[in-house]
């Protein structure tokens, strides 16, 4: 891993490991985590792209924090039904 991608990864961990920013990854999932659902829209590729790549965004996000995707999602639907 080079040092700009150490650098890059720490600026996500120092600004998303907060209170606040577990809640602003939180609300990241719910609008665009398409991660209880499909991404795919039959007969509409254009949005499942657009769907998958919403989603992707996330899933890059969580690596940057050292996070699974699905633990992560688990965690805030567990959250949200309480």
């Amino acid at each position: 891993m080079t040092k700009k991608t150490l650098i890059r990864k720490s600026y996500y961990k120092n600004a998303l490991s907060s209170p606040d920013g577990e809640k602003v990854i939180h609300d990241l999932i719910r609008r665009y985590g398409h991660f209880n659902s499909t991404t795919h829209v039959p007969n509409d590729p254009t949005s499942s792209a657009f769907n998958e790549g919403q989603r992707s965004v996330i899933v890059g996000i969580l690596s940057h924090l050292h996070k699974r995707p699905s633990k992560v999602a688990e965690d805030y639907y567990n959250q949200k039904e309480t």
